[in-house]
């Protein structure tokens, strides 16, 4: 039978033999024979009534010989030395009150253990004071000291009382809010856009382009292994048609994608058969690929080792969509960080089982959404089990790399949920000049935990308790059950109200208003940003199942697209005072725009076949031209092709080397950025091309 001290906070246990250095371990007395004596050194012991009283003393119950003043007991110390104080009870002045008062919290100094041999305890008064048997840490036995349970905030605020509603509290210095850029839409609002263009923000030309070379590429590549399937190369506007029903695919449901194509009079769906058919909308489905072939061949003989990129053949679309969330957007003064489920059953290391969560079988994204919109404006996806980066685990370092202050600025309020909270991190987030709000587990090792301050069974609804430890508050309040709340930007005080029912005793239910904190009310108000943005995915979710895990991402990835255009478009509206479309009306206009799409370039026609086209880059017009160094200024130069779509006329000695368009690069007017977003996509620039 494994023996251990039931003495204080000491671990002594023959468990572990190697750490006990000669300790033994002495019976407690039994209650049947000696009742006072027993009680005695329940009290001595100092633990919560709860754990250690008269019921629960048994024969496999010791102390070890280290809390005795003689090393064991003696005729002159009989008794283990008091756990609370340093001097020594004798079994008369045992209260048989202690038994029946509350439980309190057991709180001992890293010394607090029995002294040397040869040392003598003072019987005097009990004293208030620490005890303090060992004159330096280096005269503590060995294996005595422990570790602080909660290392992020001092021992010393768990002695003292919580406060509670009435008490004052001190407002919080906030950090001034400085953004880098102006929070909101970041492009010209002042004239309309269509969710077509809305959309291409995300899927632009570049974007669209590489997937169509890779998808080209690896068909080919398989056609050459022998897989016997009819193939015919995409291009730029065969990927439009298919992403558009790819999205219809989410508005109009059907039990399986093949009933979208069925001739029979019970199904009426006649929109896709009119864009592609079946068979070539399964080819290109089969074939998709985001990135280079040739390269996903160097990384797979790469496994097992540290080279190995798990998400190598996601990695130029996942770039590619973080940098446009960013790029289109700049986010509001209030953020929330979550978790966010992708559904697959395909299988990759990534790919994480969780029992509890709706989605069983998913891959893991973090994502930092604006509160006040759930606009997707970063996030990144979780690789599997990794060796932490800070050392403080995977909740502080996904919060760490969701917030690039240097994209951001500081002053911003974030809000997280459980998962992250932690006071060492709120502390470094504080220093950052980043506020945080989120709730707290009910385990969490740094939360103050003091049985004295905890709610009783007489607590009323309402009730709160609260407790500041420097720029952190720690708050707990009484609903229909305990919340736990840490902040670094809010008061404890407050004056609100909530409206709850309440169950009375005959068994009637009765609305009543009961204080609820500002903080309770801002954490409920603004951590809703990625569940709102999860709430507009999965209402036409184009999710459909595949057992390519990174076509599930891309699928996905169309969705954040579709849901943060729409967001933009809100956005758009509301400056202008107009009536944004419905979320349902603005991915139906989309669908007709994509499948509607032509492209007929010979940049499609370049992928189409295999050929990487070079890329756009400006160069001068005079450029490689014997000119006279008077006549460079003005030499050759002509008018902008974007300038002249806006009625206005600036001469360029700028031109695309590639598009052989002249187009302005000044300082205040980037018409070479703005042309290129543009092409193709507008009737008027391909009549000005010619194409």
């Amino acid at each position: 039978m494994v023996k251990r001290c039931c003495w204080g906070t000491c671990d002594s246990t023959t468990r572990y033999p190697e750490r006990l250095d000669g300790v033994f371990f002495v019976p407690f007395p039994k209650p049947p024979k000696n009742v006072e004596k027993c009680k005695l050194w329940i009290k001595l012991c100092g633990r919560p009534h709860s754990l250690l009283n008269i019921s629960n003393i048994t024969r496999d119950t010791y102390i070890c010989s280290k809390h005795f003043v003689d090393g064991k007991p003696t005729a002159e110390h009989p008794h283990p030395v008091d756990a609370s104080s340093t001097h020594v009870v004798s079994p008369g002045s045992f209260s048989s009150e202690s038994e029946e008062s509350e439980d309190e919290d057991w709180r001992l100094s890293p010394t607090a253990f029995s002294p040397s041999p040869g040392k003598k305890l003072s019987t005097s008064s009990p004293s208030k004071t620490k005890p303090s048997f060992f004159p330096s840490s280096s005269a503590t036995p060995k294996g005595l000291q422990r570790k602080r349970r909660f290392s992020a905030v001092s021992p010393e605020n768990f002695r003292e009382i919580w406060k509670n509603e009435t008490d004052k509290d001190q407002e919080p210095e906030l950090p001034k809010f400085i953004p880098k850029r102006t929070p909101g839409v970041q492009v010209d609002c002042t004239r309309p856009y269509s969710p077509l263009e809305l959309f291409q923000l995300y899927f632009d030309m570049d974007v669209v382009g590489k997937i169509v070379l890779h998808t080209n590429k690896y068909a080919a590549k398989k056609k050459e292994q022998g897989i016997k399937h009819q193939w015919q190369p995409v291009g730029i506007d065969d990927l439009f048609k298919f992403i558009g029903l790819v999205i219809y695919l989410g508005l109009s449901k059907a039990k399986s994608i093949r009933d979208h194509w069925c001739t029979k009079s019970l199904y009426s769906h006649r929109f896709p058969s009119r864009i592609m058919s079946r068979n070539r909308f399964q080819s290109i489905s089969g074939f998709l690929h985001l990135s280079d072939p040739d390269e996903d061949l160097i990384n797979d003989r790469k496994k097992g080792t540290s080279g190995h990129d798990r998400l190598h053949r996601i990695k130029p679309l996942l770039y590619d969509m973080i940098l446009a969330c960013q790029t289109y957007f700049h986010p509001y003064k209030n953020l929330s960080i979550d978790e966010r489920m992708v559904s697959s059953r395909a299988k990759i290391s990534v790919r994480k089982h969780m029992q509890e969560k709706p989605t069983k079988c998913s891959y893991r994204l973090f994502v930092l959404a604006d509160s006040s919109n759930g606009y997707t404006w970063n996030f990144f996806v979780h690789e599997g089990k990794c060796k932490s980066m800070s050392g403080k685990g995977l909740g502080y370092d996904s919060v760490m790399k969701l917030l690039p202050l240097d994209l951001l600025g500081t002053g911003y309020h974030l809000y997280v949920d459980s998962f992250y909270t932690s006071p060492a991190l709120f502390r470094d987030l504080h220093k950052a000049s980043i506020g945080a709000c989120g709730a707290v587990r009910q385990t969490l090792q740094d939360f103050p935990k003091n049985k004295a301050n905890d709610f009783s069974s007489n607590s009323e609804r309402g009730d709160v308790r609260w407790f500041r430890d420097k720029e952190l508050l720690f708050m707990k309040w009484k609903d229909s059950r305990e919340l736990r709340m840490c902040s670094t930007i809010h008061k404890a005080s407050s004056a609100d109200v909530v409206k709850r029912n309440v169950k009375e005793k005959d068994g009637s239910w009765v609305a009543k208003h009961m204080p609820v904190p500002t903080l309770i009310k801002d954490y409920n108000k603004h951590m809703a940003g990625v569940g709102y943005s999860d709430a507009l995915i999965n209402t036409y979710n184009s999710l459909h199942k595949t057992m390519k895990w990174y076509k599930a991402f891309f699928y996905h990835f169309v969705d954040i697209a579709c849901v943060n255009s729409f967001l933009l478009h809100q956005e758009i509206a509301k400056s202008k005072g107009q009536k944004p479309m419905t979320h349902k009306s603005f991915r139906e206009e989309l669908i007709e725009a994509l499948v509607d799409y032509v492209d007929d370039s010979q940049e499609s026609e370049d992928m189409m076949s295999g050929k990487e086209r070079a890329p756009c880059m400006p160069e001068f017009i005079t450029a490689g031209m014997d000119i006279h160094p008077s006549m460079k200024a003005s030499a050759g130069r002509r008018y902008c092709a974007n300038c002249k779509l806006e009625n206005k006329h600036n001469k360029t000695p700028i031109i695309c080397r590639v598009c052989d368009v002249p187009l302005c690069l000044v300082h205040g007017r980037n018409c070479f950025l703005d042309w290129h977003k543009k092409k193709r996509g507008s009737l008027s620039v391909k009549k000005y091309t010619g194409k």
